[in-house]
């Protein structure tokens, strides 16, 4: 499981029912693995999961997260605000088998904060002895985000949230993250964007062919095709593949020639 997104700047925003969800923030995490994930247990008081950092939030239900399934932990009570999590769901056609967790305490920082994701672990205690183990928090992904370079700048206008971009590549890392328009409980390239999309991880040329690595959403859809010129009318299809949250790589076969052009189609 990791960090997907974060709706920090909310407070000028203008809803549907601008004040029902005056100031609302969320961090949006997915299960990218291709097990269910138990998020806490009642009966086993060695599994947990918990936010911490800036804001606080550890999970207490028994609650499972499907493969690819995401959930939305939020600065409120969605079952004490039952008006604020209907009006939260239809803002942003949240879907219904997304659930939301919260309150988290605490708020997100608008100029930099750390957002952590923790795991509860067994890890060997030497000052007990010898082959003694204790349950601890251990970091399973982190985001130390800033309002400066190398991060981007928050816009100024609208609402926008921190958009990671590959859910494979280092999530502490400024270059994998952009600030797009809100997509809770959805890919992060659903929707139209105020930054560039980011889909090529790097370009290569292994033994005179050339080879993308092309950064992935689980269940989104990729054809990346080429062409003799960027204006052409027929473009040809390279590969096809269904994204399962990691780098697809493909390598173009054909000799290199005076000029090829590529693109990537996103479904």
């Amino acid at each position: 499981m990791v960090i997907s997104e974060l709706l920090i700047h909310s407070e000028s925003v203008a809803f549907e029912d601008s004040q029902t969800l005056e100031g609302i923030e969320y961090v949006e995490l997915v299960n990218r693995s291709n097990e269910s994930l138990l998020l806490s247990s009642t009966a086993d008081s060695n599994v947990g999961w918990r936010i911490a950092g800036g804001i606080d939030f550890t999970f207490e239900s028994d609650g499972m997260l499907d493969a690819g399934q995401r959930l939305l932990v939020v600065n409120f009570d969605p079952d004490r605000e039952p008006l604020k999590t209907q009006t939260l769901r239809r803002n942003w056609s949240i879907p219904p088998t997304t659930p939301l967790y919260g309150p988290f305490k605490g708020r997100l920082g608008n100029d930099e904060d750390r957002v952590r994701l923790q795991q509860l672990a067994r890890l060997p205690n030497p000052i007990a002895g010898v082959g003694f183990e204790s349950l601890a928090w251990v970091d399973e992904d982190q985001v130390d985000y800033t309002a400066s370079a190398p991060w981007m700048t928050p816009p100024q206008q609208g609402i926008s949230s921190l958009s990671r971009l590959s859910l494979n590549a280092f999530g502490n890392e400024a270059s994998n993250w952009v600030y797009n328009n809100p997509t809770p409980g959805r890919s992060n390239y659903s929707g139209a964007s105020n930054q560039p999309m980011r889909l090529i991880h790097s370009v290569s040329v292994i033994n005179g062919n050339m080879t993308f690595q092309i950064i992935t959403e689980v269940g989104v859809s990729y054809t990346i095709q080429y062409a003799d010129s960027v204006d052409a009318s027929i473009w040809t299809d390279l590969g096809k593949m269904t994204g399962a949250g990691d780098d697809w790589e493909i390598t173009d076969p054909s000799p290199m020639g005076d000029a090829r052009f590529y693109r990537v189609l996103v479904e």
